[in-house]
């Protein structure tokens, strides 16, 4: 059962990897130590109805590895690029 379209989910992925390390975030990981397999992640099972068009991704962050507010800042604009990059190149049609 999943949540989003894997080619959905991994559009999302590079861009937020590229768009991070392009603004010096380098620790950026796709399902470390998170996979999304717990039998309480709610939202995913709850809202993801990738057949009905309805994707839902979720993202965790450690604010520990965060130095600053500049950092989770930057980190905003990156997560919404990295959206608006996944939403124009699948659901815009």
């Amino acid at each position: 059962n999943i949540s989003a379209e894997v080619s959905m989910i991994n559009t999302f992925f590079n861009a937020l990897y590229s768009y991070a390390h392009d603004a010096g975030l380098k620790d950026i990981r796709k399902d470390n130590p998170w996979t999304g397999q717990v039998n309480n992640d709610f939202i995913l099972k709850h809202y993801g109805r990738p057949e009905n068009s309805q994707h839902v991704m979720q993202i965790e962050t450690n604010k520990k590895h965060m130095s600053s507010n500049a950092d989770i800042r930057s980190l905003n604009a990156v997560i919404k690029k990295a959206m608006h990059e996944t939403i124009r190149l699948h659901l815009d049609k």
